[in-house]
């Protein structure tokens, strides 16, 4: 019987998903990698404008080498480029996205950890957008994490135990609390059920 063929990148990310792949079953190829890549880039989208057209450029490029239209390296180069263009912001969902191009700035082919590092930033933009979706908004982050790094410390300037810190931001922020730990629970849901997709193809090949 022949030994079942397995992309180095996909042996990696079912090593970090800790998702160990049977010795037996279909072959995991670049094929099978590169069709992953694409998939988890499709997840990422709607895309805010500030970011859409390089996440539109990402995208094609991987599915063309998903395809077998190879990209130059040329065209990886200059994606690449506009990635490094990217700034920070304190919007978290944008950020995310940024790691998203950044990790998907290069063909899957090039390395090992390619679909481990797009996983990572694709979860986080799943769990973004869950946190959105409760109706949580930039300015109640802001709001939160003030009282919250206020809570951190006690009256005497020392660390708070971090198991008190729940039940004293439900008392200083009553009307606050709740919500955050609406858009949290939905958030990390979300970024679990995202790892558990991607378990559940490797699974299934």
């Amino acid at each position: 019987m022949n030994e079942r063929i397995i992309h180095p990148a996909v042996l990696a990310l079912s090593t970090a998903l800790r998702s160990p792949l049977p010795e037996q079953g279909p072959d995991l190829d670049i094929g099978f990698a590169q069709a992953l890549a694409v998939w988890m880039l499709e997840s990422t989208n709607p895309w805010p404008d500030a970011i859409a057209p390089l996440m539109a450029e990402l995208l094609a490029l991987h599915r063309r080498d998903s395809q077998g239209d190879v990209p130059t390296p040329a065209e990886w180069q200059r994606v690449r480029q506009q990635t490094q263009l990217l700034q920070k912001s304190e919007d978290e969902l944008l950020n995310a996205l940024v790691q998203v191009a950044e990790a998907a700035a290069w063909p899957i082919s090039t390395g090992k950890s390619g679909l481990t590092e797009l996983h990572i930033a694709a979860a986080m933009v799943q769990a973004c957008q869950a946190s959105r979706a409760t109706g949580w908004t930039l300015e109640d982050n802001k709001q939160a994490f003030a009282v919250l790094n206020q809570l951190v410390i006690d009256v005497d300037g020392e660390q708070r135990p971090r198991h008190e810190i729940p039940a004293l931001f439900a008392k200083t922020a009553p009307e606050l609390e709740p919500r955050f730990t609406r858009q949290l629970t939905a958030s990390n849901d979300a970024f679990i059920q995202f790892s558990q997709t991607l378990r559940d193809r490797l699974a299934a090949g």
